[in-house]
């Protein structure tokens, strides 16, 4: 009827009953039982004919018990996203005592543990694939060895924690920390995919089904102490047929992760090679408190169709409504750029998040402070800024930009418009600025005033009548009528040498 605590480091023993045997030869331990992590267990086991000492306890744990026993650490921080409750099997084996303190050659130094369950009861509500209904199976099992050790070996003790859960694979060494808890040396994780080697910062192979990183990323805001993440792989191998990032759906992914950890340059690597993007992306974090962390991506092809773009557009306004210093600067080039179906060539954009304003009028806003598209019809440059209408919940984007034009009409074709023009070159700038997204050009809403000046070009589709008339009577055209070039007439369209503009 006592409770029992073995170690400080253990969960208490409550209303422990049963009975144990002591003699010289060892310990005997007879259907002991006792209230342990919410449900009953039962403890058998004693002293081996080898002189180990073995022990099995065989109970149910409650997901409440398992948050409320702050010594399992990472167990009972996890047990936040559990519910229910499941049996379990737990053995403890204790080698057997070395002779003067000293062990043999290869022998184990300190305890081996199993632990098994199917988890039948117990609900994971984290994002998938560890995500679980309570009536489900997902069979666990985890194990501690000690790490093999020569004569001797002054080192601490150092233990091989082996995990299994569903397609989970880890295999985790470690050794007591300066601060009482366990400092991570090396570790291995896969799932689905054959366990990588166990290297210093962690290594995982992952091939899932479906990953969802805004969900990841959020669990882990919301529940991660900066411990266990510092405790999470550092070089990530990820295979999946679809991923969500960002607004974005990814197809046929294969993304390197390799963290960063240069002093003053923290934060990650990233390789993606997937349907609609492949390249390199680079994550630096905030250098200090209040600055701006940076996003640098260099790729190869970038696509974003039509309900994507929107998409992105949406949780940009949504990141511009917090602080500043919390949205990344952005230094993207991608050398074949793909926006609403339409290929528009090679993208460069820089761009960075400032507060405009003062006092109680002080709002964020998006700086593009560099935007360069080209493709063999035209190039354009352009600086901007995106940001909130005073008194409303409306954002607009403003545009100073120029745009010369090498082939005016593939570059229509190339903007959906069609055939409408053949040839023409030139330029057009101006400033533009219209509500909504920096991505979608809002026609009811647009605004501002531009210059157009083309040359040498030729309209495809006019009314057949006026258009020929003009184009054989007009004074400009004599010089051509004169070298019997009649082309314009006789051919579709209307034909000009010059053709200038002014809007407002």
């Amino acid at each position: 009827g006592n409770d029992v605590r073995l170690r400080p480091d253990l969960p208490l023993l409550a209303n422990a009953r049963g009975r144990l045997e002591a003699t010289h030869k060892g310990v005997q331990l007879q259907a002991v039982r006792a209230q342990l992590l919410g449900g009953e267990t039962q403890i058998d086991g004693g002293t081996q004919p080898d002189g180990s000492l073995r022990v099995v306890l065989a109970g149910m744990a409650t997901a409440d018990a398992l948050r409320r026993a702050p010594e399992l650490g990472g167990v009972a921080r996890l047990a936040q996203r559990l519910q229910g409750q499941a049996n379990y099997r737990l053995q403890l084996q204790q080698p057997p005592a070395a002779t003067a303190g000293v062990p043999a050659t290869g022998a184990t130094t300190g305890p081996e543990w199993q632990l098994a369950s199917n988890l039948q009861g117990l609900a994971i509500e984290l994002p998938a694939p560890l995500h679980k209904p309570a009536d489900a199976l997902m069979p666990l099992k985890v194990s501690s060895t000690p790490e093999t050790r020569g004569i001797g070996t002054p080192q601490a003790p150092r233990a091989w924690t082996r995990v299994e859960l569903g397609g989970l694979k880890a295999a985790v060494l470690t050794e007591p920390g300066p601060n009482g808890g366990l400092r991570q040396l090396r570790s291995a994780w896969s799932w689905d995919a054959p366990l990588p080697e166990p290297v210093p910062g962690g290594r995982a192979v992952l091939a899932l089904p479906r990953l969802d990183l805004g969900a990841w990323q959020a669990e882990a805001g919301a529940g991660g102490r900066s411990d266990d993440l510092q405790a999470l792989p550092q070089s990530v191998q990820i295979r999946t047929p679809e991923l969500l990032a960002g607004g974005r759906r990814l197809s046929g992914v294969t993304l390197d992760l390799q963290r960063l950890a240069t002093p003053g340059d923290e934060g990650w690597h990233a390789r993606l090679v997937a349907d609609q993007a492949a390249g390199t992306v680079d994550y630096r974090e905030p250098r200090r408190p209040g600055t701006e962390a940076r996003i640098k991506a260099r790729l190869v092809r970038l696509q974003l169709p039509p309900a994507e773009a929107d998409t992105v557009a949406d949780s940009m306004a949504g990141l511009l409504d917090r602080a500043p210093a919390s949205v990344p600067a952005l230094d993207i080039e991608v050398d074949d750029f793909e926006l609403r179906g339409r290929r528009l060539g090679k993208l460069a954009v820089e761009a960075v998040n400032r507060v405009a304003g003062e006092g109680g009028q002080a709002r964020a806003e998006w700086q593009l402070t560099r935007l360069q598209l080209s493709n063999p019809d035209a190039k354009l440059n352009a600086t901007g800024r995106w940001q909130a209408v005073a008194g409303s919940n409306r954002r607009r984007m403003a545009l100073d930009f120029r745009l010369d034009v090498a082939d005016g009409g593939a570059l229509l074709q190339r903007l959906g418009f069609g055939r409408v023009v053949r040839g023409a070159k030139g330029a057009i700038q101006g400033t533009l600025d219209w509500d909504g997204s920096p991505l979608g050009l809002d026609l009811p809403s647009l605004g501002g005033r531009l210059g157009m000046a083309m040359e040498g070009g030729q309209f495809l589709k006019l009314d057949p009548g006026a258009a020929r008339l003009l184009g054989v009577m007009s004074l400009q055209a004599l010089p051509r009528r004169l070298l019997l070039d009649f082309r314009d007439v006789f051919q579709q369209g209307f034909a000009f040498d010059t053709a200038t503009a002014s809007v407002l």
